[in-house]
């Protein structure tokens, strides 16, 4: 990750949020405006409302659409922002021959987003193929994920940007219970990590850890958190039953978070804290409920975070 993207600002400490709820209800200005009022002083860019295949990604020409991304920047600049860490759109890879070139070029187009807001850490999801859940056809998940994101190296080189493999889950097809697919342990996580840093020659891929998966389908969050180390510099903080992608506020599911907080202090976890609790701010979404509440809505997650980086209570 160059340097250029941080200019002497320190991203420990600070507490992020996820953007899209609330992008989609009040649009960019009035929502920057209720993070920035609540006390964030980061954000997790998601693209969400941008389909892969839409007229943005697919069609605008580079001027148009570097304007976009520069613009949804200078907006989170003015209100003291820090786009840390941005989400491009998934899926991006169907195994579908008559969809998957675009989607590639989303993702690529992605990179280049992240780029032009100045934001150092972009979340790609890796291929999830039905047949790679319960860790099946390993040599082709290997494969077809190597090949999906070795596509992407030139605009890594050529940006800067560090890719952040995400850890994931998927559905059973006959129980409808959600199971560990590609990137569900630390260990393959860190097989694509560092075979793909060394197959593209720079440290241009690290990982996103998000709690409430490896809930679910992983070894939890502290313990994963313990066994990618360093390898971690984004996260996506929510909670959960350990059995539903809840993507919650802390507390509300059975995630330990002080023993959450001490595997960041373990292992000397330098990002932000970021939220991705999109469910707690959607729950708001019904037309009884104003402005007013999704910033009060802000305002508590932002105010869990700080609890939870300031508890001392071992």
């Amino acid at each position: 990750m160059t340097d250029k993207y941080f200019k002497g600002r320190t991203p420990r400490g600070r507490i992020s949020t996820s953007t899209h709820e609330l992008v989609v209800k009040f649009g960019h200005r009035a929502a920057f405006d209720a993070f920035a009022e609540a006390g964030f002083e980061a954000l997790d860019y998601g693209m969400f409302h941008l389909p892969p295949e839409g007229d943005l990604f697919a069609r605008a020409d580079e001027e148009a659409f570097a304007e976009y991304f520069r613009e949804v920047k200078k907006l989170a600049d003015e209100r003291g922002l820090w786009i840390y860490q941005c989400h491009a759109p998934f899926p991006l890879k169907v195994y579908d021959d008559a969809r998957d070139p675009a989607l590639l070029k989303c993702a690529i187009r992605s990179i280049y987003a992240s780029a032009y807001m100045e934001c150092p850490y972009i979340v790609i999801h890796p291929a999830m193929h039905p047949s790679f859940i319960y860790g099946g056809n390993l040599e082709e998940c290997r494969r077809s994920n190597f090949e999906f994101y070795e596509a992407m190296f030139p605009a890594l080189r050529d940006t800067g940007v560090t890719l952040c493999i995400e850890n994931m889950f998927a559905s059973d097809p006959d129980t409808h219970k959600l199971v560990p697919t590609t990137c569900s342990s630390a260990a393959q996580m860190i097989d694509f990590i560092d075979t793909l840093n060394g197959m593209c020659c720079e440290k241009r891929f690290a990982a996103c850890l998000d709690t409430g998966h490896a809930a679910i389908s992983g070894s939890g969050p502290a313990n994963m958190l313990r066994e990618l180390g360093e390898r971690t510099v984004t996260l996506h903080v929510h909670d959960n039953d350990g059995l539903s992608d809840r993507h919650q506020i802390p507390g509300i599911g059975r995630l330990n978070w002080e023993e959450f907080r001490r595997a960041m202090s373990d292992v000397g976890y330098s990002g932000t804290f970021n939220f991705e609790a999109d469910t707690f701010y959607s729950q708001w979404q019904s037309p009884i409920y104003n402005y007013g509440v999704a910033k009060a809505a802000a305002a508590t997650l932002c105010a869990v975070g700080k609890s939870i980086l300031n508890f001392r209570g071992e």
